[in-house]
Parts: C-alpha cells; sequence; structure tokens
C-alpha cells in the first residue's frame, strides 16, 4: 500500500495490539503525509499513528509524526521500518522496536516522552 500526501488526524483505538491510524501487516510505503493527535488503546503493544507487525515492511519518507498519545509510542514496530528525512515530535516515545529492525537517516525527533525505564526517541526492545 502506498500513502501520499495524506492527513491522519485524532484517530483512536481500544484494542490491546491495535494499529491507531494505519496498522501494517505488508508493504507500506508513507510520503509527505502528517499524523497529528492519534492515540493508541491502554494495551502495550499499541501505537499513536503506526504499528508494524513482524510480517510488514514500513517505509515512512518526507512524513511527520507528532502529538500521539498512549503507551507506547508513535511508531510500534516488530517488522522491518525505515524512517528517512521524517521528523517524529511531542509523542508519547518517538519509536518502540520489539523484534524488528529500524533503520532512519536524515530524521528529527524532539521532544518524545518515555515510558519508565524507556527511551523516549528509540526504544530497541530486541532485534536489530
Amino acid at each position: 500500500m502506498t500513502v501520499t500526501g495524506s492527513t491522519f488526524t485524532n484517530n483512536s483505538s481500544g484494542g490491546d495490539t491495535a494499529g491507531m491510524a494505519i496498522g501494517n501487516a505488508g508493504t507500506l510505503t508513507i510520503t509527505q503525509s502528517l499524523f497529528v493527535g492519534n492515540s493508541a488503546g491502554v494495551g502495550g503493544l499499541n501505537a499513536g499513528a503506526l504499528r508494524n507487525d513482524s510480517s510488514g515492511t514500513l517505509t515512512l519518507v518526507e512524513s511527520t509524526v507528532r502529538n500521539t498519545a498512549g503507551p507506547p509510542a508513535g511508531i510500534y514496530n516488530e517488522g522491518a521500518a525505515t524512517i528517512l528525512r521524517s521528523t517524529l515530535n511531542n509523542n508519547a516515545g518517538a519509536i518502540v522496536s520489539a523484534g524488528g529492525a529500524v533503520s532512519i537517516a536524515n530524521s528529527t525527533l524532539t521532544e518524545n516522552g518515555g515510558l519508565i525505564g524507556r527511551a523516549g526517541g528509540v526504544t530497541n526492545v530486541s532485534g536489530a
């Protein structure tokens, strides 16, 4: 799936393993898009904007993830994620990678919070 020039605002989920604005288990490329004010449910495997499952490949290019709420982060990754020339700002946490691989280049991660014992920018629970 390809998403270009789109805005995802104030989406929410209440499930335990939910994908708030977008949940991905395939191949997803997002370019020049904005995710703002999205929130996740209470469970530990949620993300405020994007959830990339273990079978997923996510590429985020020239996009912004901002003001997401709910544990654990704006992006929750279990698969392969590449973040290029993007901004993650003021999220519960920027990225949590659990068993997946994350590559970040030419991007800005600022003012992201973190759960107790977790980094606010990138938390690599396991994986590469």
